[in-house]
């Protein structure tokens, strides 16, 4: 089974076109009546400027391995002297 989260970081990678650093997570397990899944909140750092995700983060391609990126969010973006600060919060589901 692929980790859901590097589904992510490899979508917001190509994107930003440069590396992200994982600098934290927390994945809690999510279910509804026909999914399962994983509530996953990450703390990111980039050397280019996330801000233009917040305008494509739904045309962003996360290609489904095991897992779907069924929603997903840019949250709070801080500078810092080491690059850029940024949190993502996406629920993903098993396929």
């Amino acid at each position: 089974m692929n980790d859901p989260v590097r589904i992510i970081l490899r979508g917001l990678a190509k994107t930003l076109g440069g590396a992200i650093e994982l600098v934290e997570r927390e994945t809690i397990d999510w279910a509804s009546i026909t999914f399962t899944g994983g509530r996953h909140r990450l703390r990111l750092r980039s050397s280019a400027d996330p801000a233009p995700l917040i305008a494509t983060i739904g045309d962003i391609d996360f290609p489904p391995r095991d897992h779907l990126v069924a929603d997903i969010l840019i949250g709070e973006i801080s500078a810092s002297d080491r690059g850029w600060l940024f949190e993502v919060e996406a629920l993903t589901v098993e396929l």
